[in-house]
């Protein structure tokens, strides 16, 4: 089950999207659920810049701020407790991403720039600072 499903509360209150400035600062990611065309389309009709995926980097989860940092973190606060029932994980799911500041984000996509330059001088393969 995938907890950030349009059928859902997908985009938490302070995810990467608000942090896009009309730069190409949210970038898109090689997963096909952030490469559909409605995707695209979304992204085009809010006039947000992004990279797609033949600019992106294949299989580099130090270049996406979503792997490099939040899925980690958020995992790690998830399973501070248990859970009894789905709507209970639901409920603590959506609470927790809120309360995750937004500087942890804009942290992760400001080191960014830095994450593609090692990338490239290790000539593609894994930046061991990272």
């Amino acid at each position: 089950m995938c907890l950030f499903s349009p059928s859902r509360r997908v985009i938490p209150n302070n995810g990467c999207m608000p942090l896009a400035s009309g730069g190409k600062d949210n970038p898109a990611y090689s997963a096909r659920s952030h490469t559909a065309k409605p995707v695209y389309e979304w992204l085009d009709a809010h006039k947000i810049k992004y990279f797609t995926k033949d600019q992106w980097l294949a299989n580099s989860p130090e270049v996406s701020p979503m792997d490099f940092f939040a899925n980690g973190y958020f995992k790690s606060q998830l399973a501070k407790r248990k859970y009894t029932c789905m709507a209970d994980m639901l409920k603590a799911a959506n609470e927790k991403w809120d309360a995750i500041p937004k500087e942890m984000f804009r942290n992760a996509l400001r080191s960014w720039p830095d994450r593609v330059l090692a990338i490239h001088k290790a000539k593609g393969h894994h930046a061991p600072n990272y």
